[in-house]
C-alpha cells in the first residue's frame, strides 16, 4: 500500500493504496503535534512557574510552536549561508532562546531536548505502527 497526499484533508482507501488528501491540513496537524511534544517535554522538566503552559494550554502550544518555528528558520537560513558555523550559531541561539523564552537553565535545556527527541521517536514508532495496522 502507498500513502498519497493531496490538498483537501480527507483520508480514504483504494485497493492497495492509502490516499491521504490534505497536505496543508497534515502540515498544520504535524506542527501542532510537534509543538505539543516539545511543550510536553518542557512541561515535565521545567518548574511550574517557568512552564510554557502557566498561562493556559493554547498559549503554551503557541509559545512552543513559535519557538520551534523561529529556531527552525534560523537553522535553515544559517546553515544554508554559513554551513557548519551556521549550525553552531543555531545551537547558541537555541540555548539562549530557551533561557530567554522559558527561563530554562543549561541542564534543563539539555534534558528538554533529550526528552523531546525521545517523545518524537516514540511518536514516530506509534504512527508507523498505526499505518502498518491500517495497511493490513
Amino acid at each position: 500500500m502507498f500513502i498519497v497526499i493531496d490538498c483537501f484533508g480527507i483520508m480514504y482507501l483504494k485497493p492497495g493504496v492509502i490516499v491521504v488528501e490534505g497536505a496543508i491540513f497534515l502540515t498544520a496537524l504535524s506542527f501542532f503535534i510537534v509543538s505539543g511534544l516539545f511543550g510536553l517535554a518542557a512541561w515535565t522538566i521545567l518548574p511550574e512557574k517557568d512552564s510554557p503552559f502557566r498561562n493556559g494550554f493554547w498559549r503554551g502550544i503557541g509559545m512552543c510552536g513559535a519557538f520551534q518555528l523561529v529556531i527552525t528558520l534560523i537553522l535553515f537560513v544559517s546553515v544554508k549561508s554559513m554551513g557548519g558555523w551556521g549550525f553552531l550559531l543555531t545551537i547558541v541561539v537555541y540555548f539562549g532562546g530557551m533561557r530567554w523564552v522559558f527561563n530554562a537553565e543549561f541542564l534543563e535545556t539539555i534534558f528538554i531536548t533529550v526528552a523531546n527527541y525521545l517523545l518524537a521517536i516514540g511518536t514516530g514508532w506509534l504512527v508507523a505502527w498505526l499505518a502498518a495496522t491500517i495497511a493490513g
